[in-house]
């Protein structure tokens, strides 16, 4: 039953919406790269792990929340370090 959902060409199409929402969002909060991670992971994961549409983008999506929340931690950081509120101009 799990495998005709998954095969079904209207799961296809949500994660084709899915995935076009969160595009829209990061080109809203101007993440390219966020972007970038999202179109190379379901190339790779739609080559190498499975031919499926519906999971490599269901996939895609996944590893997108997790590195791009990742990346912008990691930036978040590097502001506060070069911008510290110790380096007062007298």
């Amino acid at each position: 039953m799990l495998k005709q959902v998954i095969e079904h060409k209207y799961t296809f199409y949500f994660m084709v919406m899915i995935s076009i929402l969160v595009g829209l969002r990061y080109l809203k909060n101007d993440r390219g790269i966020c972007l970038s991670f999202i179109t190379l992971f379901y190339l790779l994961s739609n080559k190498y792990l499975t031919k499926n549409k519906a999971i490599s983008l269901l996939l895609a999506i996944i590893v997108l929340q997790f590195s791009c929340s990742f990346f912008v931690f990691l930036g978040k950081e590097q502001r506060k370090v070069t911008f510290s509120p110790d380096t007062k101009k007298e």
